[in-house]
């Protein structure tokens, strides 16, 4: 059917029935007269279903499409197909090159093809430097001829193999060493020590000093695949006369190689492999005493990064091509008591007064460079006696400042290493005498040493004998025990001495000695109260408890008890600090304010809100309730103001530590009644404990020498309804390499062991001897002790020791060994928002007297003025004086490091401020630029110029 459309469709419809009734009338006639021809059409699909018919003449038809057909039947399956003919076998044979031949059955028909390769020699240098090629010990033989063949496969990142890594392309590096027991029985090891001794056959006999042998050519056999064979040139069977050593097939013996390139294109790489040759059993790691890992808490790396040339701060040696610790010992082993051409070497002579002339190579019958004793000795560092002349290696070690106590011998003697608990068990004088360098086993000291306590002793058979529990040598574990001596300088035993540091022993390291009691502090919350009676003044309030060995601890009353613990003196502070207003910020970003009590005080009345000399703190007074259903007890400070605009409110417990001052004129019944001593057991006959006496001698006074601290952790909280100062650095990341802050190197009394909260004190308005005592500056300083150029004189100890003489034995760039991401390179939210809002240091106040120590920054004798002030009592600001210097906040961390003239100038020239006048810092027109160049993503981002890449 169709349907017509338009204005001719009438005129269509007579046209029809007038040819009908035509036709109808002319049935008999003749033919009729030939028609027009038909007008051409075209058809549209309209895509619902329907199509269109258009014609010339502007007619149009529209049509509907036909329904589809019914299936037709199935056709019948066809018949199965004929089998087909077995096929015939194959077989697949590797070839050098890097290829594989497929060859199949009888017809000889055969495939080769090629795997996939990296090839070094066509490799760009991004290639090499990006390729992070690695390699594996595969096979280790030793042939009769007596040259031990190694093979070795290298692959890069993706897997592939690497090819033609020739001899004059890279180092190949090869070592081999026997495994010498130590003491066993009467029978003592190499050179009479009780500990074991890897002694390498590389040597030209065993009176030479032993290196590692640098791969042939026609010794290295490439594959063409990443395989490679490598052949030793050194034949070590020939006997102690041709070798460094006999050979002992039943011993374990430690291969090593070292592949790398001059100027580091690649990542150096080190392999390791320990075996026994008769067995062929692989004994890898089962003598290791040290874990590898730990270096690297304190070292970050040894590994040289692409392109590096191991330049200082990089934490490197040798040029970063050797960073396995067990790889050292191809080279500092016992052999290097000989020279190479086979001449011992003799111990310097040495005067009586300890000096000699010339590097030590031997001391005290051990070789200087062999690991354990060289390891030893930088380590001991700042504590060694022998120090009046060079050493071989490192001519210094005593410069050397070691991070934490020494004595924690576990912090590298520890799990996986299976012999991690040798350092107790197998004293020797290889390793006790690279510490304790001026004892002689000589029956007759030689000069500058003195005589070991046990008589002279010609090997280490008897050392174990003595040197146990209940033994007259004593427990070696607890001789090293790491525990602070009283602090000889403390104002309880000088009158011109220190209040504010350890007249007791601290433990450090995390030690706790026996029968030690050990206390922690939880804190619940931090908020304010409101004073009603003193014009609804705002007041902090604190919720703690104390633990003691796990357990909470309930105060006794202290109308029956003088002290918070029974067999303890002092106590921790409640401590909070917020911000307020400073320098025409609002809302400062860092702490400028503090009130704190101390909690024996407020628990025994005490307290009080004066100055005076009498009383503690000035906002010493306060009320404790509890302990609640929980244990908690509610401390509230009664004096201390907390302003309405007061921001950053935190509150914390712990932190105390100054041991009171004496009375002008003297007064012994009141001397030191200020005191704040840190929590102090007195009950351990190993830590005696011996109180000051009043004015007749006898009667205990306050405070005293002795006892035993083992800090509690300092913790804190931010107050309900306030937000916390942004967070910078993470204890944990300090403690990897200080393990416990404030003992060893000691400080504080170990009392402020949270680096998080260091900048409670160290605030930027703190200054003394002209630098800056905001936590940020200082220790940056420290750090970067050996990168300054003007040392950071600081609380330095006398004209030739100070914290200017720090060794940071990290990779100083890596800014995230302290830090936690994003704090240091303003790519943290936190951070961006502070920064308008961070307070400039303070480095200039009051007048510096001729002659003193301070900031060559400073002229003596000029009135710098008085820095910020705020009054906890009266919630009182007293601004600082417009002549004070200051440093803006991003070269106060800068400068720290970088403080070279021409990085000064840099800072300055791009509106930065250094030792500036407050009033001229603040009111120049143009301030601190830094980030336009150094922000995240910029062209010298702080990210990019500190970048560290393992």
């Amino acid at each position: 059917m169709y349907t017509m459309h338009g204005p001719n469709a009438l005129r269509s419809i007579s046209f029809v029935l007038a040819v009908a009734a035509a036709l109808a009338a002319g049935c008999s006639g003749g033919n009729g007269a030939a028609g027009k021809d038909g007008t051409s059409c075209s058809l549209t699909d309209n895509h619902d279903g329907t199509a269109t018919i258009h014609c010339a003449d502007g007619t149009s038809f529209t049509v509907g499409n036909g329904t589809n057909g019914t299936n037709g039947t199935n056709g019948t399956n066809g018949t199965n197909g004929m089998n087909g003919v077995d096929g015939t076998s194959c077989t697949l044979t590797g070839a050098d090159g890097g290829t594989r031949t497929l060859t199949c059955g009888a017809d000889g028909g055969a495939i080769t093809v090629v795997d996939a390769v990296a090839d070094y020699a066509t490799m760009t240098a991004d290639e090499k430097a990006q390729a992070a090629m690695a390699a594996v010990i595969t096979g280790v033989s030793f042939p009769a001829d007596g040259r031990p063949v190694v093979k070795i496969k290298v692959s890069e990142r993706h897997g592939l193999g690497v090819k033609n890594l020739s001899a004059a392309a890279v180092s190949w590096r090869f070592a081999l060493l026997k495994l010498a027991p130590g003491t066993q029985g009467t029978v003592p090891g190499v050179n009479g020590s009780a500990n074991d001794t890897w002694v390498s056959y590389l040597a030209a006999n065993d009176h030479s000093s032993a290196s590692t042998e640098t791969a042939a050519a026609a010794n290295l056999t490439d594959h063409g695949d990443g395989n490679y064979d490598y052949r030793f040139a050194k034949v070590i069977n020939g006997g102690p006369t041709t070798a460094g050593t006999t050979y002992e097939a039943d011993k374990a013996h430690r291969l090593i190689i070292l592949l790398y390139a001059s100027g580091n294109p690649f990542s150096p790489i080190n392999l390791v492999k320990e075996v026994v040759p008769a067995t062929g059993a692989d004994v890898t790691g089962q003598r290791d005493s040290v874990d590898g890992n730990a270096c690297l808490e304190c070292h970050t790396s040894f590994r040289a990064i692409s392109g590096g040339t191991g330049e200082f701060g990089v934490g490197e040696f040798h040029n970063g091509v050797r960073y396995d610790v067990r790889t050292c010992a191809g080279c500092h082993n016992d052999q290097k008591r000989f020279t190479s051409t086979g001449t011992p070497v003799a111990e310097p002579t040495i005067a009586a007064d300890g000096t000699w002339t010339g590097s030590a190579g031997v001391l005290n019958r051990e070789a200087v460079l062999n690991l354990p004793v060289f390891i030893h000795k930088i380590h001991m560092g700042t504590k060694l006696k022998m120090t009046g002349g060079t050493y071989a290696g490192l001519p210094e070690p005593y410069d050397t400042t070691y991070p934490q106590d020494v004595r924690n011998c576990t912090k590298c003697h520890r799990a996986p290493a299976p012999l991690a608990d040798h350092w107790k068990t197998q004293p020797s004088s290889r390793a006790c005498g690279a510490c304790h360098d001026d004892r002689s086993f000589e029956a007759t000291p030689p000069p500058g040493r003195v005589a070991h306590s046990g008589g002279p002793q010609a090997a280490d058979v008897g050392c174990s004998t003595c040197h146990q529990a209940g033994s007259v040598g004593g427990d070696i574990a607890g001789k090293h025990t790491p525990v602070s001596n009283p602090n000889a300088g403390n104002i309880y035993v000088s009158a011109t001495g220190n209040g504010n540091t350890n007249a007791a022993y601290v433990a450090a390291a995390g030690a706790v000695p026996a029968g030690a009691k050990v206390v922690s502090y939880v804190v619940d919350s931090v908020s304010t109260w409101t004073d009603a009676a003193a014009a609804t003044v705002l007041r902090p309030q604190i919720v703690f408890k104390f633990k003691v060995d796990g357990a909470d601890f309930v105060f006794p009353n202290p109308a029956t008890a003088g002290e918070l613990i029974p067999s303890f003196v002092g106590s921790p502070s409640a401590y909070f600090v917020f911000a307020v207003p400073q320098d025409g910020k609002a809302a400062p970003a860092d702490f400028n304010a503090s009130a704190s009590a101390y909690i024996k005080n407020i628990w025994n009345g005490t307290g009080t809100c004066s100055n005076a000399a009498a009383t503690t703190t000035r906002t010493g007074a306060g009320t404790m309730t509890g302990p609640d259903a929980m244990g908690f007890y509610t401390l509230r400070l009664t004096c201390a103001t907390i302003p309405a605009n007061a921001t950053m409110l935190t509150g914390g417990i712990g932190y105390t530590y100054a041991l009171g001052s004496r009375q002008s004129p003297a007064n012994p019944d009141l001397d030191f009644n200020n005191n704040a001593m840190p929590l102090t057991q007195i009950d351990l006959p190993a830590y005696p404990y011996v109180a000051n006496k009043k004015a007749d001698g006898v009667t205990p006074g306050y405070g005293g020498v002795g006892g035993l601290i083992v800090p509690p952790p300092d913790v804190s909280k931010v107050a309900t309804g306030f937000t916390g100062r942004r967070a910078i650095v993470d204890n944990t990341k300090c403690g990897s390499c200080h393990v416990s802050l404030g003992v060893g190197p000691d400080f504080h009394a170990g009392q402020r062991n949270d680096a998080g909260t260091c900048n409670w004190c160290h605030r930027p308005n703190q200054t003394s001897s002209a630098w800056s005592a905001n936590q940020k500056d200082f220790v940056h300083a420290i750090h970067a002790a050996e990168k300054r150029m003007t040392p950071f004189t600081w609380h330095e100890e006398s004209p030739t020791g100070g914290f200017w003489k720090t060794t940071y034995p990290g990779v100083l760039n890596k800014c995230e060994m302290c830090h936690l991401p994003g704090t240091y390179d303003f790519s943290a939210s936190a951070t961006v928002a502070a920064y308008p809002n961070m307070l400039a240091s303070t480095v200039g106040q009051g007048t510096y007297a001729a002659g003193s120590v301070h900031s060559p920054y400073v002229t003596e004798a000029t009135a710098y003025g008085a820095g910020f002030s705020f009054n906890a009592q009266t919630g009182a600001t007293v601004n600082a004086d417009p002549t004070t210097l200051v440093v803006s906040p991003i070269v106060a961390a800068c400068s720290a490091c970088h403080d070279s003239p021409i990085a000064i100038d840099h800072m300055q020239t791009n509106g930065g401020s250094f030792f500036e006048a407050r009033t001229t810092a603040f009111s120049k027109p143009q301030q601190e630029e830094c980030l336009l160049c150094h922000g995240p993503g910029r062209i010298a981002s702080i990210a990019d110029r500190h970048a560290f890449l393992p």
